[in-house]
């Protein structure tokens, strides 16, 4: 966090030191830039919760941002391939196919987080578990499907 808000403050003064010499467009653009990392790294510090809920017709994921909610809902049928995010690179929160798009969720999930979700979901809900993780190789999770 504090590397982040540290690369903000850099990019504010280098974009604003020459602030009389930019044209009209450069200025809106770095503005723009800084509001928005800004405003990402005030939310990830202070107003941002995520709540993941599968039941038997549905998964909903619902955000709050500086008490704004966002409430995204996906029919249980239309999902697959629920696993890990980026099991090759750094494994973090969880992805699932809906359809032909792929949703991302529980970003701030670390890789054992993320398998303990899926590990409750196996015990809360075991008639759903086949179906989102039909084609995912799930030995390789440690979840004890077999």
């Amino acid at each position: 966090m504090l590397f982040q808000a540290a690369v903000i403050a850099l990019f504010g003064f280098l974009s604003l030191r020459p602030w009389q010499t930019e044209p009209l467009l450069v200025r809106i653009a770095a503005i723009a830039v800084l509001i928005g990392g800004i405003a990402g790294w005030f939310a990830q510090l202070f107003g941002f919760s995520e709540e993941i809920e599968f039941d038997q017709k549905s998964l909903r994921v619902r955000t709050e941002t500086f008490g704004w909610e966002r409430t995204r809902e996906y029919p249980i049928e239309q999902c697959s391939d629920l696993q890990v995010q980026d099991l090759t690179g750094d494994p973090h929160g969880l992805q699932c196919r809906i359809g032909w798009r792929t949703i991302e969720f529980g970003d701030y999930l670390s890789e054992q987080q993320a398998i303990e979700v899926l590990r409750a979901l196996q015990d809360a809900l075991p008639d759903v578990v086949p179906k989102l993780l039909h084609s995912v190789d799930i030995t390789k999770l440690g979840l004890g499907l077999n």
